[in-house]
This record gives C-alpha cells, sequence and structure tokens, in this order.
C-alpha cells in the first residue's frame, strides 16, 4: 500500500515537476519577499525622501571645526518643494558635538527654522535630518543660507567631509565669514516619505510572479528555444530596466549625454553649448549613480507623474562613438514624437535596447546549430542583462559580437554559399565592432574555417578576406586612429592626462616589468573577472550578489556547452582550437588596451580590467571548451533555461534588498 502511493507521488511529480518546482521556489521567494518587507521595505518606506542631492560621492578632503566656529553654506533650491534638509557633517561615531543650526532665506535674512544638533541622535550614516515641520512650496531657483555655530567638537574633534562643486550646485560655503572656493558640504533636500515604495515592491513581486508562471506557460506549451529565450529577456530585462536605476550601469551618465546628442542633433534642437557641453533638461540629469530607496521614489514619480520643468542646462561632452546608441536614439526619438519626460523617455531608450538585444539574440539562437542553450544561458546572464538594459554601448556591441560569432560558426557547421545578406550583415557588425572597441575584431578569425566553397572557391575566398581586412581598417582608421596613436605614442591617458600612463614604448624598453604585469593581473585577479563577466557586482561594481548564485550560473553554463554533442552536430578540433586562440587573444588585446590606457607607471597589475570586456566573446570560449567524451542528457534543456530565470529573480532580489538599505 505504501509503496503504491509513493509510485503515485512519482509518478505526479514526474508528470508535473516544472510545476512543483516551480511552486516550490515561489513560496521561498515569496517567503523571502515578505520578511524584505517587513524588516526593511517597510521601515524604509517612512523614511524622509530625498528629491535633491549634492555632495553625495567621495570626499576630497576633510575641513576641521572648531569651538565657536560658524559654517555658513548659501544652496540654490533646484526642486519645487521641500521638507527638509539632510547635512552631511562626519563620523557619527563623534560623540559630544553640539551645535546650533539654522536656515535663513538668503535674500530677505528670514529666519525659516532652528535646530539644536547634538551628535549624539539622529545620525543616517554621516547625514543629519532637519525638519521643518512646514511644507516650503514654491521654492525652485530661491537661495537659502544654513548656518552651523558650533558650541563643542567632542573628544575626537570635529572633520566636516567636502566634496568639489560641480556646475549645478549653485553653492558658496564659508567658514568664519571666509569663502572655500569650489567646496561643497554634502546635503539632501527632503520632502515626503518614501512612500512609493509600495508601489515599487508591489510592481517587483508582480515581476517575480510573472517570471515564474511564464516558465510554466513556456514549459507546458514546449516552445522552441529562441522563443523561450525572447520572452524570458523581454520579462526579466523590464525588470532589470527599473532595478537597476537610470544612470546606475558604469559610464551610463556619459553615454545617455551622447545618445540624447544625436537625437537632438537629428531632430534640428541645439546640441552643445560653447564648450562642448550637451545640452538637456535638467529632468533627465541626475545628480547620483547609485541606487537607492531614493531612486525607486523617482522612478515611480516619474512614470506617473512626469517632471515637465524643462530647464536646459549644460552636462557633459560627448563620446566618440557614432554607432553605439542607434536603438537607444530610436527609443528617444520615439520618446519625443509622444512628448514624454523625465523617467518616461530615460526608460523609452533602455526598452528600446532590450528590444533591439531581443530580436538579435532571437534571430541567433535560431540560426546557430549548435550551442543554441549556451547562447541563450550567456544571454540571460546578469551582467549581460545589465547592459543590454542601459545606455551603455556595450548593449549593440554585444549583439554585433553574438551575431558575427554565430554567422561565421553556422557556415563552419554547416556549409552554403555566402550570400549578399550575410555580407551586409558582416559589414555592419564590424561597423560597429570596429569603431566601438576594435579589440574584438579577431572574431572575424573564424572565417577562415569556412570552407572555400562557400565563398565559390579558394581564389574568391582570398579576395573576400583581403576585402574585409580593409574594410575593417578603413573602419578604424575613420573612427579611432587619433586616439589611438595618442595613447600609443605619448603615453596620455584618454581618462586623466595629469597622470603619468605606460605607453608602448615603456612596454618595449621595459618588457620583463609588462610581461610581470599581465602574469600578476592574471594570477590575482582571474576570479573576480569571472565573477563580473557573469553576475557580480553589478551597477556601478557596488552591488555585490552571493557567490552560490554565480557558481550555480557557471554549472548551467558548462552543462549547457556539454550537452551540444546530443545534437548529432559537433564542432571539429580545430574549431576549437581556433576559436580558444582567438578567445585568447582577444583576452590579450583587452588587456593591452588598458595597460596602455589606464594604468600608470609604476602600478603591480593592470587597472581598469573589468569582466564584462571578456563577455562579448564568452561564445566562443564556449565553442572552445566544448568535447564530445562528456554526455549531458538533451532532456535536461529546459530545466537549465528554468534555473537561469529563478537566479534572475534571486539577483534582483539581492540588488533591491542592498539599494533599499542605503
Amino acid at each position: 500500500m505504501i509503496g503504491k502511493s509513493i509510485d503515485k507521488i512519482k509518478k505526479g511529480y514526474e508528470d508535473n515537476k516544472f510545476f512543483v518546482l516551480t511552486v516550490v521556489f515561489w513560496c521561498i521567494l515569496s517567503v523571502s519577499m515578505y520578511f524584505a518587507y517587513r524588516f526593511e521595505w517597510n521601515d524604509s518606506i517612512h523614511l524622509p525622501h530625498k528629491v535633491e542631492v549634492v555632495g553625495n560621492e567621495e570626499a576630497r578632503e576633510q575641513i576641521e571645526i572648531k569651538p565657536n566656529d560658524t559654517i555658513e553654506q548659501e544652496i540654490q533650491i533646484q526642486t519645487d518643494e521641500i521638507e527638509g534638509i539632510s547635512l552631511r557633517l562626519g563620523n557619527p561615531e563623534n560623540e559630544g558635538v553640539r551645535a546650533h543650526v539654522e536656515l535663513r532665506d538668503s535674500e530677505t535674512g528670514e529666519l525659516l527654522n532652528s535646530w539644536e544638533w547634538n551628535s549624539d541622535e539622529g545620525a543616517q550614516g554621516e547625514y543629519y535630518n532637519f525638519l521643518l515641520g512646514n511644507r516650503m512650496a514654491g521654492v525652485k531657483d530661491r537661495k537659502y543660507t544654513f548656518s552651523i555655530h558650533v558650541d563643542s567638537v567632542g573628544e575626537k574633534g570635529l572633520f566636516i567631509p567636502v566634496v568639489e562643486q560641480n556646475h549645478k550646485n549653485h553653492v558658496k560655503l564659508s567658514v568664519n565669514g571666509t569663502e572655500l572656493n569650489q567646496s561643497v558640504i554634502g546635503y539632501n533636500l527632503l520632502n515626503g516619505t518614501h512612500q512609493g515604495l509600495k508601489y515599487f515592491y508591489i510592481a517587483l513581486l508582480a515581476g517575480f510572479l510573472g517570471c515564474l508562471a511564464l516558465v510554466i506557460l513556456l514549459n507546458v506549451k514546449h516552445v522552441n528555444i529562441e522563443k523561450y529565450f525572447v520572452c524570458a529577456a523581454l520579462v526579466l530585462g523590464v525588470l532589470y530596466m527599473f532595478v537597476l536605476s537610470p544612470f546606475s550601469v558604469p559610464d551610463e551618465p556619459a553615454h545617455f549625454a551622447t545618445a540624447y546628442a544625436q537625437t537632438s542633433r537629428i531632430i534640428g534642437e541645439k546640441v552643445l553649448d560653447e564648450n562642448g557641453n550637451v545640452l538637456m533638461e535638467d529632468n533627465l540629469w541626475h545628480n547620483t549613480t547609485d541606487i537607492t530607496k531614493d531612486s525607486y521614489v523617482k522612478e515611480v514619480n516619474g512614470i506617473f507623474h512626469a517632471d515637465n520643468s524643462g530647464n536646459v542646462i549644460s552636462t557633459r561632452t560627448m563620446l566618440n562613438a557614432t554607432f553605439g546608441y542607434i536603438p537607444q536614439v530610436i527609443g528617444l526619438l520615439v520618446a519625443k514624437l509622444l512628448r514624454l519626460k523625465d523617467i518616461q523617455l530615460i526608460m523609452m531608450g533602455r526598452f528600446m535596447a532590450l528590444i533591439f538585444y531581443c530580436l538579435c539574440m532571437c534571430w541567433a539562437i535560431r540560426k546557430i546549430p549548435v550551442y543554441k542553450e549556451m547562447l541563450a544561458i550567456i544571454g540571460l546572464f546578469p551582467m549581460t542583462l545589465q547592459q543590454v538594459v542601459s545606455y551603455s554601448y556595450d548593449s549593440i556591441l554585444i549583439d554585433a559580437c553574438f551575431v558575427i560569432s554565430v554567422l561565421l560558426i553556422s557556415k563552419i557547421v554547416n556549409p552554403s554559399k555566402i550570400t549578399v545578406g550575410d555580407m551586409g550583415i558582416m559589414a555592419c557588425t564590424i561597423i560597429v565592432i570596429a569603431s566601438l572597441k576594435f579589440v574584438y575584431l579577431p572574431i572575424l578569425g573564424l572565417a577562415l574555417l569556412i570552407p572555400a566553397e562557400s565563398f565559390g572557391n579558394k581564389k574568391k575566398k582570398g579576395v573576400m578576406a583581403f576585402g574585409t581586412v580593409v574594410f575593417s581598417v578603413a573602419v578604424l582608421c575613420v573612427t579611432k586612429l587619433t586616439a589611438i596613436l595618442n595613447s600609443i605614442g605619448t603615453g596620455q591617458s584618454a581618462v586623466d592626462s595629469s597622470v603619468e600612463k605606460i605607453s608602448l614604448a615603456y612596454c618595449l624598453k621595459y618588457p620583463l616589468i609588462s610581461v610581470g604585469m599581465f602574469w600578476r593581473t592574471f594570477e590575482r585577479l582571474t576570479s573576480d573577472y569571472l565573477g563580473q563577466m557573469i553576475s557580480t557586482p553589478l551597477g556601478w561594481l557596488n552591488f555585490s550578489i552571493p557567490n552560490i548564485i554565480l557558481i550555480t550560473f557557471i554549472i548551467v553554463f558548462l552543462l549547457s556547452v556539454l550537452m551540444e554533442e546530443n545534437r548529432g552536430q559537433y564542432i571539429k578540433k580545430s574549431v576549437r582550437y581556433v576559436s580558444g586562440a582567438i578567445f585568447l587573444f582577444v583576452s590579450v588585446l583587452v588587456m593591452v588596451s588598458l595597460l596602455l590606457d589606464w594604468t600608470w607607471i609604476g602600478s603591480k597589475t593592470i587597472q581598469g580590467i573589468q569582466g564584462r570586456y571578456f563577455l562579448p566573446v564568452l561564445p566562443i570560449g564556449g565553442f572552445a571548451i566544448s568535447t564530445r567524451f562528456v554526455k549531458v542528457k538533451r532532456s535536461i534543456s529546459p530545466y537549465l533555461l528554468m534555473i537561469a530565470v529563478y537566479l534572475n529573480c534571486w539577483t534582483l532580489y539581492f540588488v533591491t534588498l542592498q539599494a533599499i538599505a542605503k
């Protein structure tokens, strides 16, 4: 009797295993989300909301304040309403600091409010909140002055951190009447609480539920892998768009400014100011690149109540990346046509980048005769999704590298005539890669393994190969030659010309030092690069993901590579060897480029390397490690995709948990 019951349970599980596993996962995630809301989200909802942030970056120095000193800082408000101000006054562990704080109207001298500051109470990190009691409306562009008269500084002394003033601050800081040029005490303007977090939490929970329901539906319907990928990538991509707030992806402010400038040029608007900085509406330019609870509230408010103030400001210079933002520019053009503002406009550009990525990956997964699962898993890496939903040109660069890799490997595995369409795809991808990061051009080396018959004969293959090289060099010269020569010849970096950087001449003069740097970089940081390529850290390298997620992704990736032999089509040894050589060569080129552009003389390792730089050639790395000698059943394919979706849900969970704690 017991044996029959066990058999029934086993059969029921086998018939409904996807449903059972999904329900189990949903129960675990739901419990985690419940406790996260109870102990983290709920507390954050009732904290004061920052509507303007100035000086949140790392402090450049500290000013020492003594008893009876008076600090004054005049600020120009950039928001419409405030309920208080939060001041960055230093280490909360310093007990015994006492001061009298006042806020006045700079023009009339009217006292708006005053407080007695006690460092023993009310600290939130380095910040202290000073609430007005009543909301002040209509304060945009008004100037106010807060003053701090210090009575005592405690045993450890009072050292207030300051940052360098930027173009938007409109701040004047003085100590005892002496103005400190270019120095700003960090402050946040406060208004309301974080009620928008409730809606963000509900949307996130609904998104997770949608992912899990999608997994069940796709597996019940037995859809092909490219459709599975597109559905999963779209849902997860939208979640990443909002969880990773605008400008939180590395270098995204610069990329957004460039994409916006290209959009303005297309529609005939003024693009640059007299100093070459991009002009845009101030509601589009965010002060912080970090992700916090305030970021999520701004997103919610921006989606439903867009800021239409529209004051034009100067931001920053453009990047030299003409072909790096085509999807984002299209999205911005659509947004402007629909008269979208603020977060709505920014997200439209991101969404269009996601759509373009899904289209490219759908074509690539359908086109490639082997390694479909591997390509889908790489496409669902958290780092991949982060980059493709941002304004970074990594989005279209990843698209181009994946597409050209798939096109070439498909011609190698299943030889067929090179068509005009194939040449068009190659030309487009070469233009993108050469104009953005030419170090990935060696991917074209796979074309040498395509049989001559696909070109017509050996002579035509040679002519085609020569033409491809000439075309690539021509695009490279037009777009990048000047920057390359400057970096190689002078040792000056495009990032910081004030620091003496390593040049090619230096490497030739001290070859042993250069080789040692390569070895130490590989020895010390390889494991970090692996994590950065897949899942951690996300954001501006400031959101860590548990190692268990990284390890599971690695296992899933390896299984997806090893199952391919069950399709009955194999990668020849020559292809694996060439793929491995190309992957290693590109990796070395990445390291060389950063050695010449980011690394200063005296450094022990190569600076500026991030794991995501190796992501565009990871499919080729997968080709290299494939083998016929390890057999993995083809039947696990749906489980690998399911696990990838679940892991992304957990990744987003941990990112939001860290964000709302800030």
